[in-house]
């Protein structure tokens, strides 16, 4: 009899096992079930882009000064003289040394090559001589005060500099415009998105993506300004230009995905 009880209590034992066991495998196969619901829901996705306009109240031009001589010390000097010219122009415009920067510094050696002679198949180019030094500085300026541009690159133009290229207008606060023409895009999609759930008859549930692209440039094609360093005559009068800045432009497009059901 004990021994018929000991049984009993064994296959109590086992079918309790297998009921856990059972149960176990039927929370896991719950949960697995309702994550691939969750990431299988089904969804929408909506577009919507904002813009806002903005006048510029910085501008920037860029030039270089390049000296060439047989000694490197005497094109650097002659190199730092005129960079030093510049600077007292630029200062007596009333810019600031913050908005004057250094963005490109060089020196080279300058050879010339002998007469070439060609043989059948190839050409050699001939003895390389070293004749020289070039020394290359090159600078960019913010302009503040937007009145004083066609002064400063007057000023610049009798000077020696090279490849002046500008000036390029921007918004100094530009993260504050993106921030506004984002918050105005989201709005519009969030409504696109409300008339579309309706129209299909579903329910927003979530957010499954969101992108987003900026865009932007110069609302009015503002005139720019190249001059190359043969192209400056050193002895023409000395003129202001007339350089209107136009309005900047600043968009976005916010792309977001939502899920429903």
């Amino acid at each position: 009899m004990e021994k018929t009880l000991q049984d009993s209590i064994k296959n109590a034992l086992g079918v309790v096992t297998i009921m856990l066991l059972l149960l176990s495998v039927y929370i896991i196969v719950q949960i697995f079930t309702g994550v691939k619901k969750q990431g299988d829901s089904d969804t929408i996705t909506v577009d919507a882009s904002a813009e806002t306009f903005a006048t510029p109240d910085i501008a920037e031009i860029s030039f270089s000064v390049i000296k060439q001589d047989k000694e490197l010390s005497v094109a650097q000097a002659n190199v730092d003289s005129i960079v030093k010219a510049t600077l007292s122009s630029l200062k007596a415009l009333g810019i600031e040394d913050k908005d004057i920067k250094t963005s490109y510094y060089n020196a080279n050696p300058r050879y010339e090559y002998g007469k070439a002679i060609c043989m059948q198949y190839k050409c050699d180019d001939g003895e390389r001589a070293l004749v020289g030094y070039e020394a290359n500085q090159s600078i960019s300026v913010n302009i503040r005060n937007l009145d004083n541009v066609g002064k400063v690159i007057a000023s610049l133009g009798s000077l020696e500099v090279s490849n002046m290229y500008g000036p390029s207008f921007r918004v100094e606060n530009e993260d504050a415009l993106k921030a506004k023409v984002r918050e105005e895009a989201i709005i519009k999609a969030k409504e696109k998105a409300k008339i579309l759930a309706k129209n299909l008859d579903v329910r927003i549930i979530g957010i499954e993506n969101f992108s987003e692209g900026y865009g932007g440039g110069i609302y009015y094609a503002k005139t720019g300004m190249s001059m190359a360093e043969d192209s400056i005559n050193q002895s023409a009068p000395a003129f202001n230009p007339t350089i209107p800045t136009g309005e900047n432009k600043v968009e976005t497009t916010v792309t977001i995905t939502y899920r429903v059901r």
